[in-house]
Parts: C-alpha cells; sequence; structure tokens
C-alpha cells in the first residue's frame, strides 16, 4: 500500500534517471499494456459474454504463466497501474464536459452493474491461504 511518503516522493525529479522510493522499475512488465489494449481490441463489446471473457483475459495478466494460480503481487499491481494508466490518459485527453459526460454514464453503468448484471470471478477453494 502507498503510504504519505510515496506520494511526497511523485514530486522527486526524474532527471537523474533514478528511480524514486515508493516507485518501481516497470521495464520488466513493459508487455502488459500492449496486452490489455490487444484484449479490448478483441473484446466485443456488445455482447455480455465477451465482455466477462476480457475481464477474465486480464486479470490473467496478474497470473505468472508457469504459477499454479498464485498471483504474483507486483505483476497484480502492474495490471491496476496499467489500466489506471490507460484510463488517466484516456481523461486528460478529453475536454472538461467530454469528462463531465463520461462520469455521468459510468455512474449510470456502475449503477446497473451493481444491481443486475453478473461479473466473472476467481474463486479460490484452498482454505489454506485465506
Amino acid at each position: 500500500m502507498f503510504n504519505a511518503e510515496d506520494f511526497e516522493n511523485l514530486e522527486r525529479s526524474f532527471d537523474d534517471l533514478a528511480v524514486p522510493d515508493g516507485m518501481i522499475d516497470c521495464s520488466d512488465t513493459a508487455h502488459i499494456q500492449p496486452n490489455i489494449i490487444s484484449v479490448l481490441q478483441d473484446t466485443n463489446f456488445d455482447d455480455e459474454i465477451s465482455r466477462a471473457a476480457a475481464m477474465m483475459q486480464i486479470v490473467n495478466l496478474a497470473f505468472l504463466e508457469d504459477a499454479d494460480e498464485n498471483v504474483d503481487l507486483v505483476l497484480s499491481c502492474s495490471v491496476m497501474i496499467a489500466l489506471f494508466g490507460m484510463l488517466f490518459t484516456s481523461l486528460s485527453a478529453m475536454q472538461d464536459t467530454e469528462r463531465t459526460d463520461f462520469f455521468a454514464r459510468l455512474s449510470e453503468l456502475a449503477a446497473d452493474l451493481a444491481k443486475e448484471s453478473v461479473l466473472p470471478y476467481w474463486e479460490n477453494n484452498d482454505e489454506s491461504k485465506k
């Protein structure tokens, strides 16, 4: 979890090419964003099954290929950060009115999802891990 010092480190200059405390070098996970984009491009957003499959594929990016259903914390955080980075970049490219409209629509969709839709989930049946 990020603490107050981590947020303060965001103010540091990256001019010296050093990675500040609270940040990591993500060159090992640079493949995540193109993989997410590929999944999204292949998704039929008009089809609920296709959307669910896309969510599952993106979640699977947080697992090491040779792992036995064990989540890699750094990889999992990297997937979240990649998603946030793409969302924030998209939002920053919008005009204020477009962002306002986007958030209004997103709020409606979130309310609909909360009461009507089902989402895929990963069930961990290993009681020892709980």
